[in-house]
C-alpha cells in the first residue's frame, strides 16, 4: 500500500502474548498477523452487511 501509515495500539498483556504466539505459529511478523486478523474481520463484516441488504 502506497499510502499506508503505521500506528500503535494498546493491548492487554494476555492479548499481546496470544498475538505473539499466533505470529510465531504462522511464521509471521506481529504486524502481518494483525493485518491478517483485521482482513478476516473486514470480510466477515462485509458478508454480514451483504446478507442484510
Amino acid at each position: 500500500m502506497k499510502d499506508s501509515k503505521r500506528f500503535s495500539i494498546g493491548l492487554s498483556a494476555s492479548l499481546y502474548a496470544w498475538l505473539k504466539k499466533q505470529a510465531d505459529k504462522n511464521h509471521r511478523s506481529m504486524s502481518g498477523q494483525v493485518n491478517d486478523l483485521l482482513e478476516k474481520m473486514k470480510e466477515i463484516d462485509e458478508q454480514k452487511t451483504n446478507q442484510t441488504a
